[in-house]
């Protein structure tokens, strides 16, 4: 059936070509400055990436994006179930040694969102990919350029 609609039987591979794809357009154009420059303020040893992509895709992103390599970096290779399943969160805040419950997640689509709630996290929505109206489970909904607002006064503390 897979090659009947040109897939490649074998379910990694195809995966890996997709995101492979996906990679090979991210450009640095495409960055939400508010988000990386809030990524750049936060403590390394405090932040984690949490993410549905492969690894190579995320490195790569992140490259494109001029950021940092993570201490943490949780892709969807890394846990039995992706988002909407908590895991990723979950994994995440265990490697950087702390309680989903004091985490905040910066998620910006319905399935991040459901995951770090589920979780236990405080999730700020960003609304970039998806209209207000879809991420509002998130705990608070903000534009980018709210991000340094709303999270000022917990890195002045």
């Amino acid at each position: 059936m897979a090659a009947i609609f040109g897939f490649d039987a074998d379910a990694d591979a195809e995966a890996d070509r997709i995101e492979k794809t996906i990679a090979d357009r991210a450009r640095p154009e495409h960055a939400v400055q508010p988000t990386c420059d809030l990524y750049r303020s936060l403590d390394p040893d405090r932040r984690a990436v949490a993410t549905s992509a492969r690894r190579e895709t995320a490195l790569a992103n992140l490259r494109v994006l001029g950021l940092e390599h993570p201490e943490v970096l949780v892709t969807g290779q890394d846990v039995e179930s992706g988002k909407p399943s908590p895991d990723p969160y979950l994994l995440a805040a265990e490697r950087i040694g702390a309680d989903p419950a004091r985490c905040v997640v910066i998620e910006d689509a319905p399935a991040g969102i459901q995951a770090g709630k589920a979780a236990g996290a405080h999730v700020v929505a960003l609304a970039t990919t998806h209209e207000a109206a879809e991420l509002g489970h998130a705990d608070q909904v903000i534009s980018p350029e709210q991000l340094e607002e709303v999270f000022a006064p917990l890195l002045a503390a």
